[in-house]
């Protein structure tokens, strides 16, 4: 008895850039001509019952690649400054902000700088009265201990996660339902263990992870996509992204395929998009040219970023 997954499930994928909408990105002309924010999400084309606002801005927000509310309202987001490479010798220019909405409007617009000098950060989450954030190899617990609105103590709770492709990177962090924090592996394979513990070492080839920051636990959780983000829905059905293949389903957990190493399983992973795994784009720029991967020209490459809305502001046809 098989079950198909491929049936409408509320699911919304964010870019990022669209949601800060800063300045710097093409339209239309060719020439990569600058937009203001206001500007550029007039031409976002979404459709009449839907609309897009400005919720920061820069200075507030550069080089943004992931965000989490805290219980307060304000909103932690995490910038992965000098990507892909930096000068050597030269400090890390990851950064943490957090930002407030005064006035209660829906836009950000106070700020600090929580955390900086991060080696590529790619994903925070709230957790007691800090946050966690994922910055190969470590993943830190960040705690503001005078309300200033910046970290003053920075714990290493997990480590040695590799540090290779940036783009590749541990990320993801997100809550279970069963409580557990879920991460992705990214792509970049290797292993990790709780901070203190080298010997503890859990290897991550090919798998997600899961762990309990209060205890140390850490293990693996379901096949990985290699991709940056997952997210789960109100079933604990888990959902992930990749390059080339923007929205995966992981069908069920590792470990009960653990429990038979005679089973060969090619994989856990089912491909749900109605449109095909590397599918077409309708950019409103012009399309750019690749020396590599020709082929994917005018199609998903870089497709990243998802999260699971199951709320009632949106229209009945969602």
């Amino acid at each position: 008895m098989g079950t198909s997954f491929k049936q409408p499930i509320p699911l919304v994928t964010v870019v990022l850039g669209m949601v800060w909408a800063v300045s710097g990105c093409a339209h239309g002309d060719g020439k990569g001509a600058s937009l203001e924010p206001e500007a550029l999400i007039a031409t976002a084309g979404l459709p009449e019952d839907l609309r897009l606002e400005l919720a920061a801005r820069e200075p507030a927000v550069v080089d943004p690649v992931g965000m989490a509310f805290g219980a307060d309202g304000s909103m932690y987001v995490v910038e992965m400054g000098g990507y892909p490479t930096r000068p050597e010798g030269t400090p890390p220019l990851g950064r943490v902000k957090r930002l407030v909405d005064v006035d209660l409007d829906g836009y950000f617009e106070s700020w600090t700088l929580f955390a900086d000098r991060l080696q590529y950060p790619t994903s925070v989450l709230p957790w007691r009265d800090g946050i966690l954030v994922t910055q190969p190899p470590d993943i830190l617990f960040l705690r503001d201990e005078d309300g200033d609105g910046r970290a003053d103590t920075r714990e290493a709770l997990f480590s040695g996660f590799p540090v290779a492709n940036t783009q590749h990177n541990i990320n993801g962090l997100t809550w279970g339902l069963d409580n557990w924090v879920y991460a992705a592996n990214g792509g970049n394979q290797g292993s990790g263990h709780p901070a203190g513990e080298p010997d503890a070492i859990v290897s991550i080839r090919g798998m997600d992870f899961r762990f309990k920051p209060d205890t140390g636990v850490l293990e693996t959780s379901y096949e990985t996509t290699g991709g940056h983000g997952i997210t789960f829905d109100a079933w604990g059905r888990m959902f992930g992204t990749h390059n080339l293949n923007h929205i995966q389903h992981m069908v069920f957990p590792a470990a009960y395929l653990a429990q038979n190493p005679f089973l060969s399983v090619p994989t856990t992973r089912d491909t749900i998009s109605d449109h095909g795994a590397s599918a077409q784009l309708f950019q409103l720029s012009d399309a750019e040219t690749r020396v590599n991967h020709p082929e994917q020209s005018g199609r998903f490459s870089g497709g990243s970023g998802i999260a699971f809305y199951g709320g009632g502001a949106l229209p009945a046809a969602y």
